[in-house]
């Protein structure tokens, strides 16, 4: 499964809107998003994972852009460890562990441009032809 920001937001235990009202979500990301209301970041990336995921090897980067007013709290140990990208921002140079990776779910705010790594596509492509074929076998 591959979630790009409202996705990741979705895939959270919950999003607290801007008035601090708490809705659960898909609860597959141990956390939660709340709403801000600041933007939290804008402008162009280069997101380099920090292990193997549906999109890169570890090492590898994909680019894209980040917008939103939203941000993760309830940050713990489990979720730190399986942060699926080393964010730099192109403009400022500042880093920082975005997203989520773990067993065939990879999500984070980044709206990725695959012309930048069309290798990252065709990995997602090719991990969802072995998902398939898997669960093809299971019938």
């Amino acid at each position: 499964m591959l979630a790009e920001c409202g996705g990741y937001m979705y895939l959270c235990r919950s999003v607290t809107s801007f008035a601090g009202d708490e809705y659960p979500m898909a609860g597959l990301i141990p956390e939660s998003c709340r709403m801000e209301q600041n933007l939290q970041t804008v402008g162009y990336v280069e997101a380099k994972a920090l292990g193997d995921n549906l999109l890169c090897r570890q090492g590898e980067s994909v680019r894209g852009h980040e917008f939103h007013f939203s941000r993760m709290t309830g940050e713990n140990e489990t979720v730190e460890n399986k942060r699926a990208f080393l964010i730099t921002k192109n403009r400022t140079g500042a880093e920082y562990a975005g997203g989520y990776a773990d067993n065939g779910l990879t999500a984070s705010y980044l709206h990725m441009h695959f012309a930048g790594n069309p290798a990252a596509a065709m990995r997602f492509v090719d991990k969802c032809a072995e998902y398939r074929q898997a669960e093809k076998g299971k019938m």
